[in-house]
């Protein structure tokens, strides 16, 4: 029965991501956020072939296996591109905390290559594990790096009253809501492996009710790019 839930909810996420894409083209934010478009093009991507090939099928769980590596190099350029709205003269902050991220991923691509390079190989149902380890500890590092590039730079800039561009807020509650969503639940996956079958379906429910419901704000909440004539005072975020 609540697999049954959970289908239904992956199938509305489906197409509520693709509302999103539609939202960002629409307005026209595809011109300065291209690799958060990116990301909205790839989870659509990835929702119609998860749907075509059978939520619960072996083909989908190598993708989401495989998708990690794409994350895990698509995440951090998506906490750059956050701040893109930002006027000239305080892009300078997001270039000085960048050398954080830029670290973090470096730092998390090396732990990648020793988790490779140490561990024995072996499939399991076609896939391989180190495979799978590998593209764990890359998405783990890649999303940590990420969450603490765009917290940090957005807590400054509302600690020193900085007004941030409407959109600009948007991304960065989405991008911090949604990765560190992520995060938690496959903490709870992987680190509480004495839970039931029960207990692990409601756990995907809050979490997929949960994402869905993000992402129809977001929908809501962006707003078109303001024309040049437009005072920053009506585009910047209350």
């Amino acid at each position: 029965m609540l697999n049954q839930v959970i289908h239904w909810i992956q199938m509305i996420g489906a197409v509520v991501d693709g509302l999103l894409l539609l939202r960002v083209l629409t307005l026209k934010l595809h011109r300065i956020y291209a690799f958060l478009t990116l990301f909205c093009v790839v989870e659509f991507i990835f929702d119609i072939a998860d749907w075509s090939l059978g939520w619960d099928s072996r083909a989908t769980e190598r993708i989401f296996f495989y998708s990690l590596f794409l994350y895990a190099l698509l995440f951090p350029l998506m906490a750059w591109d956050v701040f893109e709205e930002l006027p000239k003269q305080i892009l300078r902050l997001r270039r000085a905390f960048g050398v954080r991220l830029v670290t973090g991923v470096f730092v998390s691509a090396l732990f990648g290559l020793l988790v490779y390079a140490t561990f024995d190989d072996r499939e399991v149902n076609g896939t391989s594990v180190v495979s799978e380890m590998t593209g764990m500890v890359l998405w783990t590092g890649s999303t940590s790096a990420g969450l603490a590039f765009v917290w940090s730079l957005y807590r400054l800039l509302r600690k020193q009253k900085i007004q941030t561009p409407h959109n600009t807020s948007v991304w960065a509650k989405f991008y911090l809501l949604s990765l560190l969503s992520s995060v938690i639940y496959f903490a709870l996956l992987f680190f509480t492996s004495s839970i039931t079958e029960l207990q692990r379906n409601i756990i995907a429910i809050g979490f997929l009710g949960f994402d869905l419901g993000l992402t129809g704000w977001c929908i809501a909440r962006l707003r078109a790019l303001p024309s040049q004539n437009t005072p920053a005072t009506e585009t910047a975020d209350a």
